[in-house]
């Protein structure tokens, strides 16, 4: 998650706070209690997707893994088939120069098709005898882990864009209770010091670049 999404988050905490503590000057059945209630409402369900956030990112890594290593498996059993194939002056077996996850799953499934009706002679080549399944189950195994991906994926951005609603939606809330606040406190300048702290957003640290390395000239300079 941005730094400034969590910034943000940070400083709304802040002003529920601050409205809880002076909760006299904002009584529940006013409007600017229904907003304080609102934005209060809106710091749990920012909280609970946060934590969603993470564990989703968790997830597509885990996920982006599985399907690097069901790729991998699938493509050396595809070269190990072809290589034999060649060695028998077989050109029915080849891999495309295109070798995304689509494409390779097409040739698996199209190997697996040509290797059982020659079988018997790819085996005496020195193939094992379960090969065909084998390309089946690797190709089954990168099929499952794209959907897999994907579904992970989904779920994350879809945490993310329900994050974001709420955000926006408890920023519009804030601005309207900004108002309300400056007109209750204008004749409490001590109450309105601490309220423009509660409601200033932290600045995004910028990373500072690294200085250039010396060269031999100038460190002799």
């Amino acid at each position: 998650m941005k730094r400034k999404y969590i910034y943000t988050q940070q400083m709304l905490a802040r002003v529920f706070h601050f409205g809880t503590t002076y909760e006299d000057l904002f009584p529940k059945e006013t409007v600017a209690g229904k907003l304080l209630a609102s934005i209060g409402s809106a710091i749990t369900k920012l909280d609970s997707h946060a934590g969603g956030q993470v564990s989703g990112y968790g997830a597509v890594r885990t996920s982006r893994t599985s399907r690097s290593a069901a790729r991998k498996a699938l493509q050396l059993k595809l070269e190990l088939t072809e290589r034999t194939a060649r060695a028998l002056k077989v050109d029915k077996f080849y891999i495309p120069r295109n070798r995304s996850d689509a494409a390779l799953i097409a040739t698996g499934e199209a190997f697996a098709l040509i290797g059982e009706s020659m079988k018997e002679e790819l085996v005496e080549q020195g193939l094992p005898a379960t090969f065909v399944d084998d390309l089946n189950a690797a190709v089954a195994e990168l099929k499952h882990a794209l959907v897999d991906t994907k579904t992970t994926l989904g779920k994350r951005m879809a945490a993310i864009t329900e994050f974001n609603d709420i955000l926006h939606a408890a920023l519009d809330d804030l601005r309207r209770f900004d108002a309300l606040v400056i007109n209750t406190l204008r004749d409490k300048p001590g109450i309105m010091t601490e309220w423009k702290t509660a409601r200033r957003i932290d600045r995004v640290p910028v990373a500072k670049k690294q200085p250039e390395p010396e060269t031999a000239d100038a460190a002799t300079a």
